[in-house]
């Protein structure tokens, strides 16, 4: 079993003004650096898909620079598939090899999501966080096979949401709401989201 962690940074930033999230800062420590930090203990490799005129030079080389090869673009969904094509590259199979998703602006990511996740992925094709009644389906453990089918369901599909594509997976879930005392896996739409998190790391 190896894991294949995929970090997911191809947004625009729209709702902060069409800012690059990956540079966006808690302290003096950018969003990209922190998730990093989170999920290279989790990875057996490592990458990040980005937008074509993001800035990359904040990683270290091993981290492997991916983009959404459909055109037009369909946002994380295309990214976790990328992630799929370049786990593959390195010879992950379908069945026993998994992706590691966490969008780049869930920078309190859990250190032991993946321990918590491999168990349940006996019986599911993809374990998706939950904190209460909040799911984060961008934050989540993916069997190989489950996102090597992206390909062929979305290139000519209307709805292209991680959302309506895990309805036709068995999905596992895991909540936090017990053990973490606040959000893990809240993430940075507004300036307002940042001041908030960056209160939690001081």
């Amino acid at each position: 079993m190896a894991i294949f962690g995929v970090m997911l940074a191809g947004g625009g930033g729209v709702r902060l003004g069409g800012v690059d999230k990956a540079q966006l800062k808690l302290g003096n420590t950018n969003l990209a650096t922190l998730v990093y930090n989170q999920i290279f203990p989790q990875s057996d490799f490592l990458s990040i898909t980005f937008a074509p005129d993001s800035e990359r030079s904040s990683l270290p080389e091993n981290v492997a620079r991916l983009t959404d090869k459909f055109d037009p673009q369909i946002g994380p969904l295309g990214g976790i598939y990328a992630g799929f094509e370049w786990a593959k590259s390195l010879g992950a199979t379908d069945q026993n090899d998994y992706l590691l998703i966490v969008p780049i602006d869930s920078p309190l990511f859990p250190s032991d999501f993946v321990q918590q996740a491999v168990p349940l992925m006996q019986i599911s094709d993809v374990v998706v966080a939950r904190y209460g009644d909040q799911e984060y389906p961008t934050c989540s453990l993916w069997r190989c096979g489950a996102a090597s089918r992206i390909g062929a369901t979305r290139s000519g599909a209307r709805n292209n949401s991680v959302r309506g594509y895990l309805d036709k997976l068995e999905v596992g879930y895991i909540d936090f709401l017990s053990s973490h005392p606040e959000d893990p896996f809240k993430n940075v739409n507004k300036i307002s989201d940042l001041i908030k998190l960056s209160a939690r790391t001081t």
